[in-house]
């Protein structure tokens, strides 16, 4: 498929065409692309957003959907996902790593000789 012209980008930016889909339409001057926008977004109508699995009002404001762990009841969202990822990635609640508890044992390797020399 070739690039869609200005022309086309235009006609199908009126009736909310991607620029890949602007490019199928056909004519020669403005007027007879937007008749075939017009023409094509009533052959393949799109649903209601209401209708749509899964809609919630709230996915229309702004900044899209919210997460469903991301809650709005007590606190504020940010805080309450920043604790959520601190605690599933095992951090301190001020988003630093815990202190490692210091090594018990002997150091290095467990096999090696204490007596070995180069003679």
């Amino acid at each position: 498929m070739t690039d869609p012209t200005t022309e086309q980008i235009a006609a199908g930016a009126v009736h909310g065409f991607t620029p890949a889909q602007s490019a199928a339409l056909c004519g020669t001057t403005l007027d007879e692309l937007l008749a075939d926008a017009e023409a094509l977004r009533l052959a393949f109508p799109t649903p209601a957003a209401e209708s749509q699995p899964g809609f919630r009002p709230s996915d229309m404001s702004v900044g899209g959907a919210r997460g469903v762990d991301v809650g709005s009841e007590g606190g504020t969202p940010l805080a309450k996902g920043a604790a959520l990822y601190n605690e599933r990635h095992g951090l301190n609640p001020d988003g630093t790593k815990p202190e490692k508890a210091p090594r018990t044992g002997t150091p290095g390797q467990p096999f090696a000789e204490l007596t070995y020399s180069f003679r």
